[in-house]
């Protein structure tokens, strides 16, 4: 399972403010009128606040991305949680539904042994069919299991043992 701790890793640093551009030290020249004068300090003045006009929009559009970021961060790791906590209470349900059978099984693999066989997986219900019996053959039982692909598939591939699901899901 993911750890909050685990997402912080991925929250980019803060945004550092802008430097703002230094103030120009203007001197009137003596070969420049006093009207030149005040447009050269009047042009300077315009283009400094230019450069922080588009300085001030570059943070601000940082900061709405960042923020736009880890909104969908916390929401993707609450969505997460609350699939886990879905599939958990999907799984003690089915665990309660077939404690019965699961006894059965324990006390025949504590005594006898068991074994499965005939597994076929639905991908689309995501259901995991199989038989389980007892090695002597006293015991014949049709199962039925939701299960995630990759866990059907491996139990698949193994051959079996139905404990194998029980641990992997609930152990």
């Amino acid at each position: 399972m993911i750890s909050y701790s685990d997402i912080l890793k991925y929250i980019p640093n803060k945004i550092q403010r802008p430097i703002l551009p230094s103030l120009p030290i203007l001197e009137k020249s003596e070969f420049e009128t006093k009207k030149e004068f005040k447009q050269r300090v009047f042009e300077s003045v315009k283009k400094r606040e230019s450069k922080i006009s588009e300085l001030q929009k570059q943070y601000n559009l940082s900061i709405l991305q960042r923020n736009e970021y880890i909104t969908n961060l916390e929401t993707s790791y609450k969505n997460y949680l609350k699939n886990i906590n879905n599939q958990t209470s999907k799984m003690q349900q089915e665990l309660k539904g077939n404690i019965g059978l699961l006894s059965k099984i324990l006390f025949l693999q504590n005594t006898q042994g068991f074994d499965a066989k005939n597994f076929k997986y639905n991908a689309e219900r995501k259901k995991l069919y199989f038989k389980i019996f007892s090695k002597n053959k006293n015991f014949n039982q049709k199962v039925v299991s939701t299960l995630p692909s990759n866990i059907a598939k491996e139990i698949k591939i193994n051959k079996g043992y139905p404990f194998m699901v029980f641990w992997k899901i609930w152990g």
